[in-house]
């Protein structure tokens, strides 16, 4: 409707839609409203280039969605919970347009492999990729603003962080990233 899918859509009154395995956007939507999808049974996810927004907890525990998952340019949040739960996702591609990385957004995925932040990230989130045991490093760009310290919260495997300082990496070893 008007170009969104609404919040809530595939889940009424707790009832999610475990069924719905495949979704094809239509054409005239560029948002998606909270909570959306939340705990569906996908297993692909294209989220078209006409999207600009994803709301809050969107594909929140949508455990079978595998593969890699393309953020569109255009999106500039990646709102809390967006991810969160999502255990089949191994690779998600944020693009350039990316500002903000909320809460849990793309937390407890134990298959994801690799974060890559983009320039032009300015803010991340408590816990934004916390419980990821898979993820091993990552490189924090030199347009961040804000961090929380407790973004990385159990990545038990993470092994190197680098800082991104006037355009050449630093590298930090990590000796204890429960901090």
């Amino acid at each position: 409707k008007n170009g969104e899918i609404p919040e809530y859509a595939f889940n009424r009154s707790g009832r999610f839609l475990y069924n719905l395995r495949y979704f094809k956007f239509p054409k005239n939507v560029t948002s998606i409203g909270k909570f959306a999808f939340e705990s569906t049974g996908l297993e692909q996810l294209v989220i078209p280039n006409s999207i600009n927004s994803i709301g809050m907890g969107a594909f929140r525990n949508c455990e079978k969605i595998k593969g890699t998952v393309i953020i569109p340019i255009g999106v500039s949040r990646i709102e809390h919970q967006t991810f969160q739960l999502c255990q089949s996702i191994e690779h998600l591609v944020i693009p350039s347009s990316v500002k903000y990385i909320g809460a849990m957004s793309i937390a407890s995925m134990p298959n994801l492999k690799e974060i890559i932040l983009p320039e032009n990230l300015e803010v991340i989130m408590p816990y934004a990729f916390g419980n990821n045991p898979m993820i091993t490093k990552i490189t924090i760009p030199s347009s961040i603003k804000k961090i929380h310290w407790q973004f990385l919260t159990n990545c038990d495997n993470m092994k190197n962080i680098y800082v991104i300082v006037n355009g050449s990496h630093n590298p930090r070893q990590s000796s204890n990233n429960r901090r």
